[in-house]
């Protein structure tokens, strides 16, 4: 979750949309997330659309699981893009794991 809102209508169902509804904080943004240290306070038991996974970007997305690793390269870099800029240190730091590679499957 973050300041802008989703196509709610690609959540699968009434109440996934209900539940994202439901973790909005009034700034905007995911009320489980801590913004001191930037993670995630429920990340071990985050909801579906939360999750960056094949399975969920095929789902929600209808991303095919041989296009998602690069779905999900840009997802995240749209959002480091948009919250941070492309001049940031985040952006930086992340294109650099990029340039070095993924770990093999």
């Amino acid at each position: 979750l973050g300041t802008d809102e989703p196509d709610l209508q690609a959540l699968t169902n009434e109440d996934e949309r209900a539940l994202y509804k439901s973790m909005i904080a009034p700034s905007g943004w995911c009320k489980h997330f801590d913004t001191e240290d930037r993670s995630c306070t429920i990340y071990e038991t985050r909801p579906r659309f939360c999750r960056t996974e094949p399975e969920v970007f095929e789902d929600i997305f209808d991303v095919p699981k041989e296009e998602f690793v690069d779905a999900a390269i840009g997802s995240c870099l749209d959002a480091i893009t948009h919250l941070y800029g492309d001049e940031s240190q985040e952006f930086d730091r992340y294109q650099q794991v990029i340039d070095e590679g993924l770990p093999a499957e």
